[in-house]
């Protein structure tokens, strides 16, 4: 979770650009190749999906497909073990601020999650400087092609970067499980849980770097225009403890208005999604892009003119953010789970008809 200041502004373009920039091009089975340059320290290279996986997910995709029969199967498969192992590993890197070594090994680690559930991934680099110092960090793009190059495209993101309270520490210990290791282990169940599924629309799965130093790594994807057009994207951020200062077990929406506005209609849409498929989560929209000086990597996307929300736990302990404090042991599987479950409806019911939002 980003501090800052930004404004609701009015939006600028329904979708983002389908423009493919020089050095980026859709090859076999729609993975998105990125040429951005060699990076200051290299990254891992991204697995590729395994040939076996391959081979099974070739032979168990379905043709057809309805989003009650698929998320009636899928949703209770849907793990706290696994989601807590995600959790409990990214926060075991001492920090993942920008210029440490740990970001690094984070995205390696989240690059491997994705070829184990059989996504194709690669890495998205760009430029940051920060307190005079120079590097190139990597947002993780995971892609499911969709079979209609009209439908447009989602995203679900979560950054995958920590931080002390100082912006520019980083070797300070920032093990980021709430903020924002859980947003990230959402992703990674979400991907296990497709595993199979043919979108009509192209789902992407984001894991933002730079996130907690201005939004970089949003803020970059979305000025590159390198994704599809991009109809409807969901942030989740902070959203493993259900407790927080409130006690309240419920889930924020955050969405720019006015009321009618597509973002709004968009949150509105989450929240009966919940009630449907997840009905022990009840999501609350918020009058509100973000909270106050706090926003996440949903806003560049609203500023582009594309309907945004970000996902965030109902009550907030702000005292664990930004600091050693914010450890695994704080985080409610239970209630992770349940959030991971809302991604996944989400992301069969729009990877099916992008627009339902607009339908309601």
């Amino acid at each position: 979770m980003a501090s800052g200041s930004s404004s609701e502004r009015r939006p600028m373009a329904r979708r983002l650009s389908p423009r493919l920039k020089a050095g980026v091009a859709w090859g076999v089975g729609g993975v998105l190749a990125l040429a951005c340059g060699a990076p200051t320290t290299d990254l891992p290279p991204s697995p590729s999906v395994p040939p076996a996986t391959a081979a099974v997910l070739r032979e168990t995709a379905p043709t057809t497909v309805s989003p009650a029969g698929l998320l009636s199967q899928r949703l209770p498969d849907v793990s706290e073990n696994r989601l807590m192992e995600d959790v409990v590993a990214l926060s075991a890197i001492a920090t993942r601020h920008v210029h440490s070594p740990g970001l690094g090994e984070a995205a390696a680690y989240i690059g491997g999650r994705f070829a184990e559930a059989g996504v194709a991934h690669r890495e998205h680099t760009f430029a940051l400087e920060l307190r005079g110092v120079r590097t190139r960090p990597a947002n993780i793009v995971a892609v499911l092609p969709g079979s209609d190059p009209a439908a447009g495209a989602i995203v679900l993101g979560a950054h995958y970067d920590s931080r002390t309270v100082d912006i520019g520490d980083w070797t300070g210990p920032a093990p980021g499980a709430n903020d924002n290791a859980t947003g990230v282990a959402v992703l990674l169940e979400v991907a296990r849980a497709l595993a199979g599924f043919e979108p009509r629309a192209t789902i992407y799965l984001i894991a933002f770097a730079a996130e907690e130093t201005g939004l970089q790594g949003s803020r970059s994807l979305v000025a590159e225009s390198l994704l599809d057009p991009v109809v409807a994207m969901a942030a989740f951020d902070i959203v493993g403890n259900s407790s927080g200062s409130s006690g309240s077990g419920a889930l924020r929406v955050f969405a720019a208005g006015p009321e009618g506005s597509p973002s709004r209609r968009l949150a509105r849409w989450t929240a009966n999604v919940a009630a449907r498929w997840v009905p022990e989560l009840p999501v609350l929209v918020q009058d509100a892009l973000d909270r106050p000086g706090r926003y996440s990597d949903h806003v560049p996307f609203t500023e582009a003119g594309i309907a945004a929300v970000r996902f965030i736990e109902d009550g907030e302990h702000v005292e664990y953010q930004h600091n050693a404090l914010d450890t695994a042991d704080r985080i409610d599987p239970d209630y992770l789970r349940r959030v991971a479950q809302l991604a996944l409806a989400m992301a069969v019911e729009l990877g099916i008809e992008p627009h339902a939002f607009d339908l309601e």
